[in-house]
C-alpha cells in the first residue's frame, strides 16, 4: 500500500512539472498585443516564442548541425553562408565558447525587436516565426575565417 501511494504522489508531482509554464501572463499579454498590432507580420504566444528559443538551445546541446541548418530561411541574414556547414561537425562549425555561450543562455519568451524577432545567447541567434508559422533562424553573430 506504501508503495502506491508513492507512486500515485510521484506521478502527480511529474505530471505538475510537466504542465509548468515558463512564461508569466504578463508575458503572454505582451504577446497577444504585440501580435494584434503585428497580425500581417507576425503573430505568436510567448509560450510558442520560448519554445523556439529551447529548440534552438536543445540543437546546441545536442550538436545537430543539420537540424540547425534546417531552420535557416535560405542564406541568413547575417552570419556564415549554407556553403560553411557543409561537411563540418557542429564542433567545426562553432567554438566550443559560442556553443557555451548558446547553450546557458536565458531563453526569453517575448520579442527583442520588432524588426528582429527573438533572440538567444544575448543577440548572438536571432530568430523569428514566418507567416506560414515556422520558426526560423534569421541571424548567427558569429566570425568564421
Amino acid at each position: 500500500m506504501k508503495k502506491l501511494l508513492v507512486i500515485v504522489v510521484l506521478s502527480l508531482l511529474w505530471c505538475n512539472v510537466s504542465f509548468a509554464k515558463n512564461c508569466t501572463e504578463k508575458d503572454e499579454e505582451y504577446a497577444k498585443e504585440f501580435s494584434e498590432l503585428y497580425g500581417d507580420k507576425r503573430t505568436y504566444t510567448a509560450e510558442e516564442a520560448y519554445s523556439a528559443g529551447k529548440k534552438i538551445v536543445d540543437i546546441f546541446k545536442a550538436k545537430d548541425l543539420k537540424k540547425l541548418v534546417s531552420m535557416f530561411d535560405g542564406e541568413l541574414k547575417v552570419g556564415p553562408p549554407l556553403s560553411y556547414f557543409k561537411n563540418k561537425t557542429f564542433d567545426e562549425a562553432f567554438q566550443q565558447g559560442f556553443q557555451d555561450l548558446i547553450i546557458n543562455s536565458k531563453i526569453y519568451c517575448n520579442i527583442a525587436s520588432s524588426n528582429n524577432g527573438f533572440t538567444v545567447g544575448n543577440t548572438l541567434i536571432w530568430f523569428d516565426k514566418t507567416k506560414d508559422n515556422r520558426w526560423v533562424i534569421r541571424k548567427i553573430h558569429y566570425e568564421v575565417e
